[in-house]
């Protein structure tokens, strides 16, 4: 499969034809299953067929970038849930995981994946704060405990405050307007 060719024609102007992209999955697909029968020299190509399928927006290949969570690389992992989360907007389906790599996994040595999922939080809380919803709810409480509690890079107390004192700005202490808002939701 030429991934370089299908790499650039996914970000011109000039859509991924349904042919070329069943090729792509099925090519992916079969990537995936090498990596988990141990062949990791894999890694950088199936990199790229998850770069393309963000770039030509196969949204209907969650599943497939979903199946890549269980490789257990960390910046692969980091690149589906920015795609999943970030740019199609659906932190609910991968959500446990995200939770999961926010609090931190002994296989993302460097904290690589864990600073990806504290943004995808705090990016996801920005646009949704207003809705004050239970996931909202979830993520409010579980940056807070970031911020205070254990965590295995002292950097991800401080990613996770500032973003939370970019969504709740103001005057007084941080844990105040967070309990605030806290309280304000449970009575609605």
């Amino acid at each position: 499969m030429d991934l370089e060719k299908l790499l650039i024609k996914s970000t011109s102007e000039h859509a991924i034809s349904s042919e070329e992209a069943q090729g792509l999955i099925q090519y992916g697909q079969g990537i995936i299953k090498k990596i988990v029968k141990g062949q990791t020299n894999l890694i950088d190509e199936l990199f790229d067929v998850i770069t393309i399928v963000r770039k030509a927006n196969l949204r209907e290949q969650m599943g497939m970038l979903e199946a890549v969570l269980d490789i257990q690389e960390p910046m692969t992992s980091a690149l589906v849930i920015e795609i999943i989360a970030s740019d199609w907007d659906q932190l609910s389906a991968i959500m446990e995981r995200v939770i999961s790599y926010a609090l931190g996994v002994n296989w993302d040595v460097e904290g690589d994946l864990q600073e990806v999922a504290v943004n995808v939080l705090v990016n996801y809380l920005a646009r949704h704060v207003q809705e004050r919803s239970q996931l909202v709810m979830q993520i409010v409480k579980l940056l807070s405990s970031l911020i205070d509690g254990p965590v295995n890079h002292a950097w991800v107390s401080s990613v996770a405050k500032s973003g939370l004192a970019q969504v709740f700005p103001g005057p007084g202490a941080l844990n105040k307007r967070i309990e605030s808002y806290l309280s304000l939701s449970s009575s609605n």
